[in-house]
């Protein structure tokens, strides 16, 4: 009987469209016909259990005797005869998340996965249930403040930065040789400062050569020898 359940369930999983449901329901209160099909469906197809929005009825089993099924499998419900007063049923819904074959290797890792999530976030909603406002709020400021403190250091690294590149700009500088500006030459002033040098050397040649002589002739011995100056450069 679970051999057939299976594979119709598995039949209406692959009729199903990606994002369809299906609901999967029993007159049967066994394990081998409600959750092992279900944990059967989500080991071999691509779908998951959803809240079937029925109230009455108890969680569905995860474990029984030496069986341990899909932790979502719980979200299933089983309604006994003697506890709620009427038939026995098992419902389940599932949502088929896309065609295909899963392995049943992969979903036992994920279920694994899933399981060890649960877990933990279970154990972080009781701790946080416990906290009180005080502990909530010293949380926060000592968050606060960590912040606030990585926000100053990561200022003084830039600031070092800047000033150790300024630094490194100074130290360039002096290095690097300062080219001196061309000097300007006067050509007219050149000239003349030449003429004098000239006429100064023709007096002392005719102070020497001629130290009796008037200062008239001196004059003419100047213009003579500066006319024979400029011959001789000529």
């Amino acid at each position: 009987m679970s051999h057939l359940q299976k594979e119709l369930i598995a039949a209406a999983i692959d009729c199903c469209k990606p994002g369809g449901y299906i609901v999967y329901s029993t007159c049967s209160i066994t394990v081998e016909e409600n959750e092992w099909v279900i944990d059967y469906a989500l080991k071999n197809r691509y779908v998951k259990v959803v809240d079937s929005g029925i109230e009455v009825g108890e969680e569905g089993l995860t474990k029984y005797q030496e069986k341990r099924f899909h932790p979502t499998v719980k979200m299933g419900r089983r309604i006994y005869p003697h506890t709620h007063n009427m038939d026995g049923f098992f419902i389940c819904k599932l949502k088929k998340l896309q065609n295909g074959k899963r392995n049943p290797n992969e979903e036992q890792g994920n279920s694994e996965k899933v399981a060890s999530e649960n877990a933990s976030k279970t154990k972080e909603a009781q701790e946080n249930s416990k906290e009180t406002p005080s502990k909530k709020s010293a949380k926060k400021k000592k968050s606060k403040k960590q912040k606030a403190k990585k926000v100053g250091q990561e200022e003084q690294q830039e600031i070092h930065q800047e000033e150790q590149q300024e630094i490194e700009q100074e130290e360039q500088q002096e290095i690097e040789p300062q080219e001196e500006p061309p000097v300007k030459v006067n050509k007219k002033k050149s000239k003349e400062n030449a003429k004098r040098k000239n006429e100064t050397n023709i007096d002392q040649d005719v102070e020497e050569n001629y130290p009796n002589s008037t200062q008239k002739d001196k004059n003419d011995t100047n213009k003579n020898g500066a006319k024979k100056k400029k011959v001789k450069s000529s």
